[in-house]
C-alpha cells in the first residue's frame, strides 16, 4: 500500500465586490438592450444550488457571482446599524464567524425560507447592475429541483412579480440542463432536444436524483430520489475523524474536513474487498507494533541483570521512525504482491499533515532558568498556604478559647445564663455545644486523654462479664477493639521503621543491588498483570481449557452440596456435634473454608480486579523510585527528552477514505431505512423493456459536485453492469463540469431558445402568473411538469386526471 503524504490547504475566502463595481462592469453593456423589446434582451441566470448559488447573464461564459447559499445575521450586541444588517455570499467572511447567525433557504433542496431567498436576490441582482432599477425587466432563468412542490413555486413566483416585478420567469430542472448541455456541447449542430435517451445521475450537496430520459421526455414513473448527498458525506467524515482524532479538534474544522472530501475522498468499485484489503494491512502493520512493543519491554527488562547498562532500542543509533517506513513499506509491498496487480483495489494510504509549529528544544540555561522558576513558585505557595492554615488555626483557637470560658457559667449553676450566652453564638443546645468544643480540639490537635494511662483508658477489659452491666459490656467491646487496632497501628509503624532503616542501608552500601531488586519487584508484578490479560483473552474464546474449566466449576457449584462434593471442593465437612439452627440449612456452609473464595476467582471472567488496582498503584511507585535512581530508565519509560514531531499532528484516513462515498450505496451506514443507488438502478432497469434500456444506457451522464469523487463512475459502470445482461453497451461519462454544467446549460438554453415567439413558449409573464395561479409554469423539456387545475387555453396535452405522464413535454408545446 503506496503512503503518501498531504497537506492541507488553506482556502482563499472570496472578497464581496461593491455594487459600484457591479455596475460599472456592466453598465456600457445594458445600455445598449435599453431600447430593445424583452425578447430580444439577455436573460439573467440563476442557479439556486443548497450548496452554492451562481448567477450571471446568458451573455458571458461563466457565471459571474458565485458564492455559498447562505444568509447571515451578526449578534454584535453593540451596534443597533449592524446588527439589523443581513450578509449574503462573501459578505459573510468579512465578519468574525463566532459574531454571526446563518441560515439556509433550503430544507434538502427545497427553498422554505423566501425571506432568505429575498435577500439572496437582492445581493444578485445588486451585483448584476440593476441595483437602481425599479423593476427588473429582463427574462429570468432559475433552476429548481426535479419534482419542485407548487407550494414552493408559488412563493418565489409571488416574491418575483409581486416585489420585484420582473417581466419574465422561466424556470428548469439544474440536473436536465447539464444534459441537454453536455449533449449539445456533443453533437453540434446536429442536437434535437426530441431525441435525446439517456440516464442522469445527479449527485448535489443534499440529494440525489436519478432521471431516465427516453426520446427527449422525462420518465417520471422511473425518476428516484435519494435524500442523500455530499453533506452527509461530510457529517459522517467529520463525526469519525473528530471521534478518533480527539486531540486534533482544533485543527479539524469545518473547512479542513470539506478540503480532505474533496481533495482525498475515493469511491471504490467493491467496497467489501476494499475493507478486507485494509484489515490485512491494518494487521500487519499491528503485528510490527507489537513487535516493537516487545523489543521495548525487553530493553526495560534488561536493567534487571545489568541496571547500569540498559538494552537499547536503536543499537545502531539508526532513525526509528525511518525503519519502521522501511519495513511497513516492505510488507505491504509483499502483501501487494501475494493479491496480484488488483486494480479495483485502491492501495494508496492518505495521511494528512496538520497544520503545526515546532518548539525548539530548551537550553541548558533556559531550563535551569524554568526549574528555579517553579522552585520559588512553590516556596511562594508553600508560605501562602503556610499563613493560610496559621490565620485558620488562630481563628479556632480563639473560638475554642472563648467557648470554654463559658464553662464558669456552668460550674455557677447559672444555666439560663448559659444558654443564652451559647444562643448568642448561634449553638441551639448544650449537646450542640459539647460537640462543638470537642471538634475544635480534635482539629486542633488537643488530645483530651493527656495524663491517663493504659489501665485507665481500658479499664474493663480485665474484669470478666458476669461484673458488668449491659452497657458496660457495649464499652467493653469498644475498649478491646480501640486497643487491638492500638496495638495494630504501633507495629505497623515498627515494622515500616526497620524496613525503612534496611532500604536505607542497602542504598548507603550497595545502591546497585537496591536498584535491582526494584527492577525485580517491577518484573514480578508486569508478568502477573500479563498473566491476568492472558486469562481475559482466554476466557473470550469459548473453546479454552480455561473457558472449559470455568464452566466446570460453575457446574460443580450448582450441585446439592454433600460430604463428597464438600471433600473435592477441599471444604470441611459439616460439624455434626453442633446442634442445627433454626432458619438455616444445614447443607449450605459454602464460605466457610478460605478456600472457598478462591472458586470465586476462578470463576471471574474479568481477572481480580482488586488485585490489578493494587498492582497498579505498587508499580507505578516502584517506577517512580526506579525513574529517581536510574535517568536512562526515565528516558525510556517517559520519553522525556521527546520534543513534538510532525508525525504526532497526522491523521491516516483508512476507510474513512472510502466509507463516505459508500453511503449513496448503503444509506444504513448513516442509519437511513432506504433503497441505495445500486437497488435504484435495478428498480429503473426491471421497469423498461430492452429497447429502452438501450437507449438510456448509451448515455448515462454524471452530474453534480458529489460525483466529482474519483473512481465514482467505474462505481455505476459496475453497479450498472451487474443489473443488466452481459455484452450490453454501457457508457458511461463524467459531465464537463459538474458544478457549473448547470449555469452553463441554463445560459445555453437562453441563448438558443429565450428569442422571438420562442420567449413565450419558454416563461410566465405576469399576466399569465395572475390569471393561472402562482404555481404556473410552462413546460419544456428543461422543466418540470405542471400539476393543478389551470385556464383550458394553456392545458394543451393535458388529460383532466392528470398529466401525460412520459409524454414529450416540447412536442406538447408544439400543439
Amino acid at each position: 500500500m503506496k503512503k503518501l503524504l498531504f497537506d492541507i490547504q488553506q482556502q482563499q475566502l472570496g472578497k464581496s465586490t461593491s455594487v459600484q463595481e457591479s455596475r460599472d462592469r456592466y453598465q456600457n453593456n445594458l445600455r445598449q438592450y435599453k431600447s430593445r423589446a424583452l425578447n430580444e434582451r439577455p436573460t439573467i441566470i440563476i442557479d439556486n444550488g443548497s450548496y452554492e448559488c451562481r448567477a450571471g447573464w446568458s451573455f458571458e461564459k461563466d457565471p459571474y457571482l458565485r458564492f455559498r447559499n447562505y444568509v447571515a445575521k451578526p449578534k454584535t450586541s453593540v451596534n443597533k446599524q449592524i446588527d439589523s444588517m443581513h450578509l449574503v455570499g462573501d459578505e459573510i467572511n468579512e465578519f468574525d464567524a463566532g459574531k454571526i447567525h446563518k441560515r439556509s433557504m433550503f430544507d434538502k433542496n427545497v427553498v422554505y425560507h423566501v425571506q432568505s431567498l429575498e435577500h439572496m436576490l437582492d445581493y444578485t441582482f445588486g451585483h448584476l447592475g440593476l441595483s437602481q432599477e425599479s423593476s427588473i425587466e429582463y427574462p429570468l432563468l432559475l433552476t429548481e429541483p426535479m419534482c419542485n412542490p407548487n407550494y414552493c413555486r408559488s412563493n418565489i413566483s409571488e416574491l418575483l412579480f409581486e416585489c420585484y416585478r420582473i417581466s419574465a420567469v422561466s424556470y428548469a430542472v439544474d440536473s436536465l440542463l447539464s444534459f441537454y448541455y453536455n449533449k449539445a456541447q456533443n453533437l453540434g449542430g446536429a442536437f434535437s432536444a426530441d431525441s435525446q435517451n439517456g440516464l442522469v445521475i445527479s449527485s448535489s450537496y443534499n440529494t440525489t436524483h436519478v432521471i431516465p430520459i427516453i426520446e427527449g421526455g422525462v420518465q417520471l414513473q422511473q425518476t428516484k430520489r435519494l435524500p442523500l448527498g455530499g453533506a452527509h458525506h461530510q457529517e459522517l467524515l467529520s463525526k469519525s475523524l473528530n471521534l478518533k482524532y480527539v486531540q486534533h479538534k482544533n485543527n479539524l474544522t469545518s473547512e479542513s474536513i470539506q478540503y480532505i472530501q474533496e481533495n482525498h475522498t475515493y469511491c471504490p468499485t467493491n467496497y467489501r474487498d476494499q475493507i478486507l484489503f485494509l484489515e490485512q494491512v491494518y494487521q500487519e502493520e499491528r503485528n510490527y507494533q507489537k513487535e516493537e512493543e516487545k523489543k521495548r519491554q525487553e530493553a526495560l527488562y534488561g536493567n534487571v541483570n545489568n541496571p547500569q547498562e540498559p538494552k537499547s532500542l536503536n543499537p545502531q543509533g539508526k532513525d526509528t521512525l525511518g525503519r519502521k517506513l522501511v519495513i511497513y513499506k516492505s510488507r505491504t509491498h509483499k502483501l501487494n504482491d501475494q493479491l496480484g496487480e488488483d486494480e479495483a483495489l485502491d492501495k494508496e494510504d492518505h495521511v494528512i499533515q496538520l497544520p503545526w509549529v515546532m518548539e525548539s528544544a530548551p537550553t541548558d540555561e533556559e531550563m535551569k532558568r524554568r526549574h528555579e522558576m517553579r522552585k520559588e513558585q512553590g516556596q511562594k505557595l508553600k508560605e501562602i498556604m503556610q499563613r493560610k492554615r496559621d490565620e485558620k488555626k488562630r481563628k479556632m483557637e480563639e473560638e475554642l478559647a472563648d467557648l470554654q470560658s463559658l464553662e464558669s457559667l456552668r460550674e455557677q449553676n447559672d444555666l439560663q445564663g448559659f444558654k443564652e450566652e451559647i444562643q448568642q453564638r448561634g449553638i441551639s443546645s448544650v449537646d450542640e455545644y459539647k460537640k462543638k468544643v470537642k471538634y475544635l480540639q480534635v482539629k486542633l490537635n488537643i488530645k483530651q486523654s493527656e495524663g491517663k494511662t493504659d489501665e485507665e483508658k481500658y479499664n474493663l477489659i480485665d474484669i470478666q462479664d458476669e461484673f458488668l452491666n449491659p452497657d458496660q459490656l457495649r464499652q467493653k467491646r469498644i475498649q478491646k477493639m480501640q486497643k487491638t487496632a492500638t496495638l495494630m497501628r504501633e507495629e505497623k509503624k515498627a515494622q515500616m521503621k526497620v524496613e525503612r532503616e534496611k532500604i536505607d542501608i542497602l542504598k548507603q552500601s550497595d545502591p546497585d543491588a537496591y536498584l535491582k531488586s526494584l527492577y525485580e519487584k517491577r518484573k514480578e508484578i508486569l508478568d502477573r498483570m500479563s498473566d491476568r490479560a492472558r486469562r481475559k483473552e482466554e476466557f473470550s474464546k469459548r473453546g479454552s481449557k480455561a473457558a472449559q474449566k470455568r464452566m466446570q466449576m460453575i457446574a460443580e457449584l450448582g450441585i446439592d452440596d454433600n460430604e463428597n462434593n464438600q471433600k473435592k471442593r477441599g471444604r470441611p465437612p459439616l460439624d455434626e456435634k453442633l446442634p442445627p439452627q433454626k432458619d438455616v440449612d444445614e447443607s449450605d456452609n459454602f464460605g466457610a473454608a478460605d478456600e472457598d473464595w478462591d472458586i470465586y476467582r476462578g470463576i471471574q471472567k474479568d481477572g481480580y480486579s482488586e488485585d490489578e488496582e493494587d498492582d497498579q498503584q505498587v508499580l507505578n511507585e516502584l517506577e517512580e523510585q526506579i525513574a529517581d535512581l536510574d535517568p536512562k530508565f526515565s528516558n525510556l519509560l517517559y520519553n522525556t527528552s521527546a520534543q513534538p514531531t510532525a508525525e504526532d499532528y497526522q491523521i491516516r484516513l483508512w476507510s474513512d477514505r472510502y466509507r463516505g462515498t459508500e453511503i449513496l450505496f448503503q444509506p444504513s451506514i448513516v442509519g437511513l431505512e432506504n433503497a441505495g443507488l445500486g437497488e435504484i438502478l435495478e428498480n429503473i432497469m426491471n421497469g423498461l423493456n430492452n429497447e429502452q434500456k438501450a437507449k438510456i444506457l448509451s448515455h448515462v451522464l454524471l452530474t453534480g459536485g458529489n460525483t466529482q469523487v474519483p473512481n465514482f463512475e467505474r462505481r455505476i459502470e459496475a453497479e450498472l453492469r451487474m443489473i443488466n445482461k452481459a455484452g450490453l453497451k454501457i457508457n458511461v461519462v463524467k459531465s464537463y463540469d459538474a458544478q457549473l454544467d448547470a449555469w452553463r446549460g441554463g445560459a445555453w438554453l437562453a441563448q438558443n431558445y429565450f428569442f422571438g415567439q420562442s420567449l413565450q413558449e419558454f416563461s410566465i409573464s405576469k399576466a399569465q402568473y395572475e390569471e393561472c395561479g402562482h404555481h404556473y409554469l410552462k413546460e419544456h423539456f428543461c422543466s418540470n411538469i405542471l400539476y393543478g387545475n389551470i385556464p383550458s387555453k394553456y392545458s394543451m396535452g393535458r388529460k383532466n386526471s392528470g398529466i401525460l405522464v412520459g409524454e414529450n413535454p416540447s412536442k406538447r408545446l408544439k400543439q
